[in-house]
């Protein structure tokens, strides 16, 4: 629980005590013991990920790092409220330190980036408990969280522009029955998907966004002129989400890096540039070691009834297009050294499924190369809420890229004539 205090009329000794009371709270919380991940229901793999990330984070004295790996497990193991609670303890770590670390001319994506997947899960913890309230509350940090503070802001603006956080919005809202802001939600989705998925076979809009957009719109016209109105679902919805592979972890350690973009121009599709050239001496470009998941489709039945799920976000894929226009935008930005939250899935699917009343039964199955599957049946009830149910497959192995290595991703650019691209400098 956090608590917010006015200062009205505070007296210094009182002020001293409080001053003293807060420093204790967070002795007490610093020095929470990690809590044990064995029999929680862990596959052998994802414990192994979690203890090998929480571990990292001791070494390295990352304390947001291990906290949001251990809120992620706990959430993987279905330990919503206590996920939460140290979800919470990042979240308010990373506000603290966020003024402290960089500078205001000086940008960190990841940072912002970490902290609203951190939010994401903290959303989907909420609707599993079935607590819309506290969902809300998330949806309006997300919200604030995303909003640019100036024209410069390309870290906020990077993540305005994912689709994944403003979907989840929409769904929280519409569970709410604020179709106006669900609405919005969908609608900035669609049109994300659309600008930066633009051109990539892999990735289009998903149809269950485009059907939510349309039909939120509907009901926030009807609302607005006082037409009554509902969904058509009088017996919930089901949102189904699976969270597939590892994400990217940084590759590149050592100091952090102070990089300045001067007019540099992305190559996206173009014969005269090779993609396997380093136009800066391989010195900047191998910033993240990259995974393949084991499993690389799935099926959902609901009481024998296909489910398709469709792709929503790309976690490796995005990484790597928002450091791509970072770099490409003219002004100051930074690369951290030491680890990043690596346990984060590199694929995320979605479906919303409509539900009958009294008991649903569902059966996921994810199929990896050759006969390799995994399968996980639930039951849920049909009695007018919308709900939620998140699913984990993380098992990964480092990605072989012909020429490059084991998962090194590698950036080129076309350089204009005269113009320097990049400076690079120790901090």
């Amino acid at each position: 629980m956090a608590y917010y205090a006015h200062g009205y009329g505070i007296k210094s000794n009182q002020g001293s005590i409080i001053l003293i009371l807060l420093i204790l709270v967070s002795i007490a919380c610093n020095s929470q013991p990690i809590p044990e991940l064995k029999n929680r229901g862990l596959s052998p793999a994802e414990l192994k990920l979690f203890s090998d990330e929480t571990y990292a984070s001791v070494q390295t004295k990352n304390d947001f790092i291990k906290w949001v790996a251990i809120g992620q497990a706990l959430s993987v193991a279905r330990a919503y409220e206590e996920s939460n609670a140290w979800f919470e303890r990042a979240y308010l770590l990373k506000l603290d330190q966020r003024t402290q670390d960089i500078p205001k001319n000086e940008e960190s994506f990841d940072d912002y980036h970490e902290v609203s997947m951190l939010l994401y899960f903290k959303t989907l913890n909420y609707l599993q408990l079935g607590d819309v309230e506290n969902a809300m509350v998330e949806c309006r940090r997300l919200n604030e969280w995303m909003q640019p503070q100036n024209r410069t802001d390309l870290a906020r603006k990077l993540l305005a522009e994912d689709p994944l956080i403003q979907t989840l919005m929409g769904f929280v809202y519409e569970v709410d029955h604020d179709y106006s802001d669900s609405y919005i939600s969908y609608h900035e989705a669609e049109q994300d998907f659309e600008a930066e998925y633009k051109n990539l076979l892999s990735k289009h809009v998903p149809q269950q966004i485009i059907n939510s957009s349309k039909q939120m719109n509907l009901l926030s016209a009807a609302s607005e002129y006082n037409i009554a109105a509902s969904e058509n679902f009088p017996y919930g919805q089901l949102l189904i989400v699976w969270h597939n592979g590892q994400g990217p972890k940084k590759y590149l350690k050592g100091p952090d890096f102070k990089i300045r973009c001067d007019e540099g121009n992305l190559v996206r599709s173009s014969s005269n540039v090779n993609p396997y050239i380093d136009c800066l001496g391989n010195k900047l470009l191998p910033f993240y070691s990259l995974y393949s998941p084991n499993y690389s489709s799935c099926e959902v039945l609901q009481d024998s009834t296909h489910i398709h799920c469709e792709l929503l976000e790309d976690v490796s894929w995005y990484s790597i297009h928002t450091l791509q226009e970072r770099l490409n935008s003219n002004g100051i930005h930074v690369w951290h050294h030491g680890i990043n939250w690596s346990t984060l899935p590199a694929n995320i699917f979605y479906a919303v499924v409509p539900l009958h009343a009294g008991s649903n039964h569902f059966e996921f199955k994810a199929f990896g190369a050759g006969s390799t599957s995994k399968t996980k049946s639930f039951t849920v009830e049909g009695d007018g809420r919308n709900q939620a149910y998140v699913i984990s497959t993380l098992d990964s192995n480092p990605l072989v890229i012909p020429g490059r290595g084991i998962g090194r991703s590698e950036i080129s650019w076309s350089i204009p004539q005269g113009s320097p691209l990049l400076e690079i400098q120790n901090r």
